[in-house]
């Protein structure tokens, strides 16, 4: 029985700069570290992760775990963009980067309150990160986890474009060439 696709391929999209503060991070760390990250959604499950934040925590070697007071103070002092934290990053340091069962219970706590039981996101992006490079991405939602999605840096506006093409309209032109409708080749 052939699956019939029901719309687009999610794809996670990072920034230059959250992507370099993850690298540093991964490389940093000798043990489990975790981030927080922003995130703009876009259409068609297209995702990007603007920037990340370290939160209070405590690790090990196989695990991290966020403090919860120091969450609490984070999401007040970001309140104004709260919405937008729908990421939360760690490094497997030298481990493989498939997600273990603590990974899983804390995704599921970002996506649904265990207490009252009500979905508190509609989306959580997971990735996980080691330091031969490489990441495994996976999208929670409420019914639907889409696991090892691909993701691509995002470059954005940065600040040059219409200077730039202002430029290249001036300085760069086609080199175009004669032709010769005659047959100069003798017969």
């Amino acid at each position: 029985m052939k699956i019939k696709k029901l719309g687009p391929d999610p794809c996670v999209w990072l920034t230059v700069e959250a992507k370099a503060k993850i690298d540093y991070l991964v490389k940093l760390a000798s043990k489990e570290v975790g981030w927080l990250g922003k995130v703009q959604e876009y259409t068609d499950m297209q995702y990007v992760i603007e920037d990340i934040f370290l939160v209070k925590q405590e690790v090990t070697s196989a695990e991290t775990e966020l403090d919860d007071e120091a969450l609490g103070t984070f999401f007040n002092e970001h309140f104004d963009d709260i919405e937008k934290f729908h990421y939360w990053g760690h490094s497997h340091v030298n481990m493989p980067v498939n997600p273990s069962g603590q990974d899983v219970k804390q995704i599921t706590e970002f996506i649904v309150d265990k207490q009252t039981k009500t979905i508190k996101n509609e989306y959580f992006i997971m990735g996980i990160h080691n330091k031969s490079g490489q990441v495994r991405w996976d999208i929670y939602t409420p019914t639907i986890i889409y696991e090892e999605v691909e993701s691509k840096l995002y470059y954005g506006e940065m600040g040059f474009e219409e200077e730039l093409k202002a430029q290249f309209k001036e300085l760069v032109s086609e080199r175009t060439y004669a032709t010769n409708t005659y047959n100069t080749w003798p017969n």
